[in-house]
């Protein structure tokens, strides 16, 4: 891990397929994160969703492995936060045990200012991607 990435993880109670598609199937993306999202999971797809009304997340996948890894490109288009679209990148791998899948995020590529502003992101949401695979 470089100094300028966050990591994160969290266990899910549920099949490594189910919490795959929660980065990859727009339907269940805005179930956890945003209210639309736009997604074409592919290398250089679109990853973009609407986190909030007016204000989009996007970037690029960059590669995908299903069902243990996806990676994409990742910033914000209105300028509130000064992270680029697709200026740094977020790396999803999942490890399945039993009836459980371990979630572990890793994003680099971010100023020692947005570091923790997007630590405190993710501990926000992940939590609300376990609740909602789990349902």
């Amino acid at each position: 891990m470089s100094d300028d990435a966050i990591t994160s993880e969290i266990v899910v109670q549920a099949p490594i397929e189910r919490v795959y598609a929660m980065f990859t199937d727009p339907e269940q993306l805005v179930r956890w994160i945003g209210i639309r999202a736009m997604l074409e999971p592919r290398p250089g797809g679109q990853f973009r969703f609407e986190l909030m009304p007016g204000e989009f997340c996007s970037g690029r996948y960059v590669r995908l492995d299903p069902p243990t890894e996806v990676v994409f490109t990742w910033g914000w288009e209105s300028g509130a936060l000064p992270v680029e679209p697709g200026s740094s990148t977020v790396t999803v791998r999942l490890e399945q045990t039993d009836d459980t899948t371990r979630v572990h995020l890793t994003h680099s590529g971010l100023s020692e200012a947005m570091r923790d502003h997007h630590a405190g992101g993710w501990a926000n949401f992940l939590p609300k991607l376990k609740e909602a695979a789990e349902r």
